[in-house]
């Protein structure tokens, strides 16, 4: 899957820092948004550049989830409003997914500026996600 957008590069940076912590975590995309209380797909949304970066509160439910001691740890220390052109591309195998973010110049080449890569374990359902909520919450 590829999803070309312009994005602040402030934006793109905390972005990373957010899913290097959550990928240390050990958390699926499913599993924050359980843990911040958002609609299911949304981490993963925002993370493919599919909906717009996170609000501020919604970095503060992260912060808590993630159990960051010092929430300014995923911002940058320089404010940079330059807006790049942003290609990425998600690629799902039985036992990883790999998220790779490229910069599009002008003329439509991409150089890559990082790429991610998280496994994918059996036992990563101990925290409920979004599809487990539902069959726990059951109206009667």
């Amino acid at each position: 899957m590829r999803i070309v957008k312009e994005t602040p590069a402030n934006e793109l940076e905390t972005l990373y820092r957010l899913m290097m912590r959550r990928i240390a975590k050990g958390y699926t995309t499913e599993q924050l948004n359980y843990l911040i209380a958002a609609p299911y797909h949304y981490v993963e949304d925002v993370e493919s550049l599919k909906k717009p970066f996170y609000s501020v509160e919604e970095l503060d439910r992260i912060t808590n989830a993630l159990e960051e001691g010092n929430p300014e740890s995923f911002f940058p220390q320089v404010e940079d409003e330059t807006v790049l052109n942003i290609a990425v591309y998600k690629e799902n195998t039985r036992d990883k997914i790999t998220h790779s973010f490229s910069v599009v110049d002008e003329e439509g080449y991409e150089e890559e500026l990082f790429k991610l890569m998280e496994y994918q374990f059996p036992d990563q359902d101990e925290i409920p996600n979004s599809d487990n909520t539902m069959k726990l919450v059951v109206d009667r």
